[in-house]
């Protein structure tokens, strides 16, 4: 099969392609893939990782209220379709793969152009500006979760969950051991574990918050692993120096698995991957959407998983350090609510969604 893929913007909307890109490469021994992006983007560093061969294109997000703006960005869009029909014209897709972000809409309005079968998926509750468009474009629609079917009246989504790394499928994480992901990470294998992360570029108001809570925890009970995000890093890693914490303090984890497993709670954003990885593993969480997310889409993932008893919701107006403290005590003290947490979270895992996205790209091809 050849195929291209686009989308990108943060990691939401790359790690559904990292995995479906696994499953494509599982599948298929003569693959051929093309990404297209935007330059020195993360979706151009993952794909010089996965030595998938990258093309760069000009798009901008649609801005509100400034008309200039507005103009500037509908150009950008001009030029990067453009780019989009001659970068799929000379290396003929079989098949053109949108997983979301602005980035992503040139090539599908090109592959339409072209009469080339397109997937687009939906991470979110709440779908984009750029999925909400590359749908009227678009074959066939994915979505993760079943209530995002209402916003494409134009095609009749397909639910598979959302594509997760390899690495988070069940028969790799039958082989990760709690204790020994403690130890990799240098840490304690008997303090109650907590694994703060915002997203691929860090959440400096969660980074702040857990900082303030931690003169509140005893570092006779408390551990941490710490995602920060480049910008915060020092700052965070001298806090926990000074509070006699032990921590797992990273700019960025490329090994998440082992954090994952590692802990015993997470506090973290509710983009879609994210809550997609925790429940594959099944960790107990308190949610804090990020406030400015389009249409709520974080706060509106989120409540899926506590509605279901999965996790706990924090709005980030209620994010204050010995309000978070107080949290973190009360459920290190209840293991029968973190259990509960845990099976639940479990339930919601769709671990072989990835290989129904690719089931329906042969079915496109072949």
């Amino acid at each position: 099969m050849k195929a291209a893929i686009a989308g990108g913007g943060t990691g939401g909307h790359v790690f559904p392609a990292v995995a479906i890109v696994e499953e494509l490469r599982r599948r298929d021994s003569n693959l051929q893939l093309m990404y297209l992006g935007r330059a020195g983007s993360i979706e151009e560093r993952v794909a010089g990782e996965m030595m998938i061969p990258f093309r760069p294109i000009i798009v901008e997000g649609l801005p509100s209220g400034n008309v200039f703006k507005k103009f500037r960005a509908l150009a950008s869009a001009l030029v990067g379709l453009l780019q989009s029909v001659a970068i799929l014209w000379r290396f003929r897709p079989q098949v053109v793969i949108g997983t979301g972000g602005y980035a992503s809409l040139p090539p599908i309005l090109a592959a339409s152009i072209l009469r080339i079968p397109s997937v687009i998926h939906e991470q979110n509750c709440v779908p984009g500006k750029a999925n909400r468009l590359c749908s009227r474009f678009a074959d066939v629609v994915t979505v993760h979760f079943e209530k995002s079917g209402a916003y494409f009246p134009v095609k009749e989504p397909r639910v598979v969950g959302n594509p997760i790394r390899s690495d988070f499928l069940p028969q790799r994480l039958e082989l990760v051991d709690r204790d020994e992901s403690r130890r990799k990470l240098g840490l304690s294998p008997d303090k109650f574990t907590v694994f703060l992360l915002g997203g691929s570029r860090g959440a400096h108001s969660l980074n702040m918050a857990m900082v303030d809570a931690l003169p509140h925890l005893d570092p006779r009970r408390f551990q941490i692993v710490w995602m920060t995000g480049k910008d915060d890093y020092r700052w965070v890693r001298a806090s926990c120096e000074r509070a006699g914490i032990m921590a797992a303090v990273f700019p960025f984890i490329s090994e998440m698995v082992v954090a994952y497993c590692a802990a015993d709670l997470a506090i973290s954003r509710a983009g879609a991957s994210t809550l997609a990885e925790l429940s594959a593993v099944g960790v107990p969480a308190i949610l804090v959407p990020y406030p400015h997310a389009t249409d709520r889409h974080q706060e509106l993932n989120a409540r899926v998983l506590v509605d279901a008893g999965a996790a706990q919701l924090m709005m980030n107006g209620e994010l204050h350090g010995e309000t978070l403290a107080q949290r973190l005590k009360l459920l290190s003290d209840d293991q029968q609510a973190l259990s509960l947490m845990r099976s639940r979270s479990k339930q919601f895992s769709r671990p072989d969604a990835a290989e129904r996205v690719v089931n329906i790209l042969f079915e496109l091809v072949f």
